[in-house]
């Protein structure tokens, strides 16, 4: 809230009147969670992110820069950024390698808006996921120990339909018949 007083000075003939406002800080707290579902809500099974640097982008450049407020998340992915005047403010995460932002268009960023009335304190979480691999092999052996019609060779593709609602995915098999699938292994045994 603003507490304004009011001090009337005169000096030799000329009369000034200065106004003192006091505005109470705001500031931005949340979490950052790994995003399993990769659908941009935090989930009761989804852990906080430890490490990562929150800040607020005063230059609204899209990189931390020296002197800007910032945290890191703790064990648990908390973090809180206080002291912010009433204003418009962009808080962003800083990206950290294999990790993908979960917000809308991929940002890594959000804005907010720290109120006038007054300690104002604003929610925002951010949730990252990271890609996997799946490498997935059919061989069909006959009772002789050859390979039989029916399997997947380089360049054939077979579809994967995955739950939590993710798109089918289609993958191209990338092993030739007879090809060793493991380094200490006999010939596709």
């Amino acid at each position: 809230s603003r507490n304004n007083r009011t001090l009337n000075i005169t000096l030799t003939g000329e009369n000034y009147v200065c106004t003192f406002t006091n505005t109470e800080l705001g500031g931005v707290w949340g979490k950052k969670y790994n995003d399993l579902d990769w659908d941009g809500r935090k989930d009761s099974d989804e852990d906080g992110l430890r490490g990562w640097k929150i800040y607020v982008d005063l230059n609204d450049n899209g990189n931390y820069d020296s002197g800007e407020p910032y945290d890191n998340t703790d064990g648990d992915g908390d973090y809180s950024i206080g002291g912010l005047l009433p204003k418009t403010y962009s808080v962003c995460e800083v990206p950290q390698p294999g990790w993908y932002s979960s917000l809308p268009g991929g940002s890594f960023c959000k804005t907010t808006t720290i109120g006038s009335s007054g300690a104002d304190w604003d929610e925002l979480n951010f949730g990252n996921y990271q890609k996997g691999s799946i490498k997935v092999c059919k061989v069909i052996i006959d009772p002789y120990n050859n390979i039989s019609n029916g399997s997947l060779f380089a360049g054939d593709t077979f579809t994967i339909n995955w739950d939590k609602g993710l798109a089918p995915t289609v993958f191209t098999a990338g092993y030739e018949p007879n090809e060793k699938l493991f380094s200490d292994s006999e010939v596709n045994d």
